[in-house]
């Protein structure tokens, strides 16, 4: 996992059966790289996964790293999802991304810091900043 992390595409698909680890093992190499950071820019790791898994990843950040790691949840609709965590408009530059997620790359913290989203949440959330500002033009 950590070889394919540091190659050209920075990631990659992890697929076996149920009950097998996938979620360790895509957490480990998130916390071994959260570790071994000692400068900035220090940034958070982007998890997306599918909506059935929210509450797994959530349960086992919990069990195996309590507070190591630190969540932040971006899940739900805009209705079920207090003001401050709401993604309204598109972030422009690195100094509006920081503000928003509050996670400046100053900042040990930042680099210990999950975001969690389902793939619909995000992409919708990604799209409505999108669609509000083409209908402004």
């Amino acid at each position: 996992m950590l070889q394919q992390e540091a190659s050209p595409l920075h990631g990659g698909i992890l697929a076996d059966a149920c009950g097998l680890g996938k979620t360790q093992t895509a957490l480990m190499p998130i916390y071994q790289a959260a570790l071994s950071q000692f400068r900035p820019p220090y940034r958070p790791t982007l998890v997306l996964v599918p909506s059935a898994l929210i509450d797994t990843w959530l349960l086992e950040i919990e069990r195996h790293f309590g507070d190591a790691l630190t969540i932040r949840l971006f899940y739900g609709t805009k209705a079920r999802t207090e003001y401050s965590e709401r993604k309204l408009i598109m972030l422009e530059s690195l100094p509006q991304v920081e503000a928003f997620m509050r996670c400046p790359t100053s900042k040990v913290s930042s680099g210990h810091t999950i975001m969690l989203s389902s793939y619909n949440t995000w992409a919708t959330r990604m799209t409505t900043g999108i669609d509000q500002e083409e209908t402004n033009l």
